[in-house]
């Protein structure tokens, strides 16, 4: 490295000698940073909560060192330094993925990546027994009612189910309902108090008195010839 003074010489058979010079100026190696892109997610890339640990992936070139994406470090300006694959936190994060040579130059890439809340969904309910529209006598007395729920977070939360009647209002299974048509409403809770329900109409049909039989006796009808 520097400023040279080149001679170039030479010598005829009498001796003689021509010559030239020439400055050549040889500046040091600069070293060039390294080239980082973020290969994936895209920038503006949405995720659920419920999506969990997020894979980042990035490639690293460099002109003197080659590929060092081994070295590639990951950070967010919300969750702070993290390694792929990573579960962020609720937000917007601006991600930076950085890479140094040995040169000790650094190359980045940026990207914005948002996660948004779980959303909470509604259990589902339904009514499994009696089936809608059912008639039963009051004298069938108490009725089963069977229903079955579940829900995305909480699982089988059927033990949780509440029964309904807009005639005899709350109660449980089974019962006896009273007389008429009434609408069953079976509805329960998830732990996000979310709620599902279903409903059936069920028909309560009076007593029904039946006149007795009289059946007469052999004795008595023989009786009643010989009188």
């Amino acid at each position: 490295v520097g400023t040279h003074t080149i001679t170039a010489s030479v010598t005829d058979s009498g001796g003689l000698t021509g010559t030239d010079t020439i400055s050549v100026t040889i500046t040091p190696h600069v070293n060039v940073a390294p080239t980082l892109t973020i290969t994936s997610p895209s920038s503006g890339a949405t995720f659920s909560e419920d999506d969990g640990a997020i894979s980042f992936t990035a490639t690293a070139t460099d002109p003197e060192d080659g590929d060092i994406s081994a070295g590639i470090q990951w950070n967010s300006d919300l969750d702070g330094a993290f390694t792929s694959p990573f579960a962020l936190s609720v937000g917007t994060h601006t991600i930076t993925a950085s890479v140094t040579d040995s040169g000790g130059l650094t190359g980045t890439d940026t990207i914005s990546v948002t996660i948004t809340p779980h959303v909470n969904v509604a259990p589902t309910l339904t009514i499994t027994s009696p089936s809608s529209g059912a008639t039963f006598s009051e004298d069938d007395g108490a009725i089963s009612f069977i229903a079955a729920a579940t829900d995305p977070e909480d699982g089988d939360i059927s033990a949780g189910i509440q029964w309904n009647s807009d005639l005899d209002g709350a109660f449980t299974s089974p019962f006896a309902l009273s007389v008429g048509t009434h609408t069953i409403t079976a509805s329960v809770t998830d732990s996000g108090g979310l709620t599902g329900s279903d409903s059936i109409t069920v028909t309560i049909t009076p007593h029904i008195n039946v006149d007795p039989i009289l059946i007469f006796s052999d004795d008595f009808e023989s009786g009643y010839r010989n009188w």
